[in-house]
């Protein structure tokens, strides 16, 4: 399991013309979304941010 947003699939990448590439990416909205959160959760403690919002 990984904790990218998106996996580019290199193999299938494709080079048109000078001016176009076609690349295939495999992507889980949801898993990348909560990855996301948890990285900026992180960074956000790693700050000292500890304001309450209730």
């Amino acid at each position: 399991m990984t904790h990218h947003s998106a996996i580019v699939a290199g193999t299938q990448t494709r080079v048109s013309g000078q001016h176009l590439i076609k690349i295939l990416v495999w992507c889980d909205n949801e898993w990348g979304f909560a990855n996301r959160m948890l990285d900026t959760t992180l960074a956000m403690a790693a700050t000292g941010f500890n304001k309450s919002i209730c």
